[in-house]
């Protein structure tokens, strides 16, 4: 897909949106954010589940795509694990000159951000229209080596008294290799408070491509406080991914502990991880 034109926002008609999906972040900010800016119209949506009023609503976004031509911009409000296909119907049939707003698209192994700008073309994946499965569940295995886990004990007493954060790089089985230290980018408090950016998710990915292993999620640590998610840290999760966090009290190191995302999104399920001797990193 080559790149477009930036939006005209200083137009004196407004940019034409449309909204894939109407859950809940669609009706708390995207269709409130729409409403309130005289920049933007939402002239439609797609979702087999429910409606907006004043604007024209479809069943699938391959109907929309086909009905509602001039469109400018086109949001994807689904949940993560449908982003990647419904980005890939829109790169694919949207008018040339039409935007498309999506997130990382997660489906699992990785963000997928190489398959998605490409097209799809190194990506075996059926593009159906709305008709989105959960993808499959982490496997149970997760094994830590002594060494990267010791690295990501010294990274958090480093950071203390604030939060530290990083990549879980590894294999396909579950094995992790590498604990990459990522900065913690966060506009709050620090000691509270992670943020790993677009910038960073970036230099996690090619790191996991240049070695030809998998980014199998993040760890950050908890100053003061138990290895256990907090609120902010479910909203921010995404599905299968593990996310390890370490508890450090007065600078100290304490118990580390990995969590996955439970399918409904809801809470986090504890996953037993294997404390392995250290392994030989391949260059």
């Amino acid at each position: 897909m080559a790149a477009q034109p930036p939006l005209r926002l200083d137009s004196s008609m407004p940019l034409r949106i449309s909204l894939v999906g109407i859950g809940k972040i669609a009706r708390d900010q995207h269709i409130p954010a729409l409403a309130a800016d005289p920049r933007f119209e939402l002239v439609a949506c797609a979702s087999r589940n429910a409606t907006v009023d004043g604007v024209r609503n479809f069943p699938d976004l391959e109907t929309l795509l086909a009905q509602v031509p001039g469109l400018d911009c086109i949001s994807i409000c689904t949940p993560p694990q449908a982003h990647f296909e419904a980005a890939l119907l829109e790169a694919k049939n949207a008018e040339k000159g039409t935007h498309i707003v999506t997130i990382f698209p997660d489906r699992g192994d990785r963000y997928l951000s190489e398959g998605f700008w490409n097209g799809g073309n190194d990506v075996q994946s059926e593009v159906s229209t709305l008709a989105y499965e959960t993808p499959d569940q982490v496997d149970g295995n997760f094994t830590v080596p002594d060494d990267v886990l010791r690295a990501i004990r010294q990274h958090g007493a480093a950071a203390y008294p604030d939060e530290c954060c990083g990549a879980l790089i590894g294999d396909d089985s579950g094995l992790v290799l590498e604990a990459l230290a990522l900065s913690n980018t966060t506009n709050d408090e620090r000691k509270r408070r992670f943020l790993i950016g677009p910038d960073a998710y970036r230099v996690a990915e090619k790191r996991a491509s240049e070695t030809g292993r998998t980014l199998l999620g993040f760890y950050h640590s908890h100053p003061n406080h138990p290895a256990v998610p907090s609120a902010f840290d479910l909203a921010h999760a995404w599905p299968n991914l593990r996310y390890l966090i370490l508890s450090v009290r007065g600078g100290r190191p304490e118990e580390a502990r990995t969590w996955t995302l439970n399918e409904d999104r809801s809470a986090f399920d504890e996953e037993v991880v294997t404390i392995s001797q250290p392994q030989r990193l391949r260059a």
